[in-house]
């Protein structure tokens, strides 16, 4: 969270900038890619992005935590005070374009003491054609595609006669478990840190939101996998 003697330091010095005619896009969407770190559990980031309207990116950044809206009108006014490399001197914009109207109401108050207007617009092309290239850059690496919002596991219960039912609480908690456990024992696997590759009555530790619990991971021999 941004603090509030930064906040008041960024609106002083965006203040006595240029106000030049130019009009913003801003938006901080969650990203259509997965980054997976190592040692921890893969997330989607969030994009801070600014752009004018003649397809200028002012600023973009990431971060893992939906940002509020101390970190939203930071974030703005950093580009406003210092704008990425090429994006051109110091300025304030005579409009920033949001498409969550959420958003405007948050911003508009603070960015009316510097003279901008703050509106919402359902869509934001430029923007948006930023977005898609900075995710291909995304995708240069090591982060996962996210194919859709639909497009994962449901988890269910299969009742006798074949319908799917929701799933109880102790189903959600155990494959809370086993889910968690095994992404804590996958990168050692990796590294060859267990000195048996198929381990045996291996006994892990897994935090799940109803407490600590004990994971018992045992592999599959390949003859039980490939038996007629």
């Amino acid at each position: 969270m941004a603090s509030k003697s930064n906040l008041q330091s960024l609106l002083t010095k965006a203040s006595r900038l240029r106000h030049s005619k130019e009009i913003w896009e801003f938006a901080s969407p969650l990203a259509w890619v997965w980054v997976t770190p190592r040692q921890r559990a893969p997330y989607r980031p969030y994009l801070f992005i600014v752009v004018n309207t003649t397809g200028k990116a002012l600023l973009s950044q990431t971060q893992e935590h939906p940002p509020d809206t101390d970190e939203m009108l930071a974030t703005l006014l950093q580009a406003m005070v210092r704008p990425g490399l090429g994006a051109g001197r110091p300025r304030r914009p005579k409009a920033v374009h949001l498409d969550d109207a959420d958003q405007v109401s948050a911003l508009a108050p603070s960015l009316a003491q510097l003279d901008i207007r703050c509106e919402y617009r359902a869509q934001l092309p430029t923007l948006n054609q930023t977005r898609r290239f900075l995710e291909r850059g995304f995708m240069a690496g090591d982060p996962w595609p996210v194919a859709n919002e639909r497009a994962y596991p449901v988890f269910g219960r299969t009742t006798s006669d074949g319908l799917i039912d929701l799933p109880t609480k102790a189903d959600l908690l155990w494959l809370e478990a086993g889910l968690s456990g095994f992404l804590e024992y996958l990168p050692q696997f990796l590294q060859r840190e267990f000195d048996d590759d198929d381990p045996e009555n291996l006994v892990l530790s897994a935090q799940t939101i109803s407490g600590e619990t004990k994971l018992k991971l045992q592999m599959p021999e390949l003859d039980d996998l490939f038996r007629a």
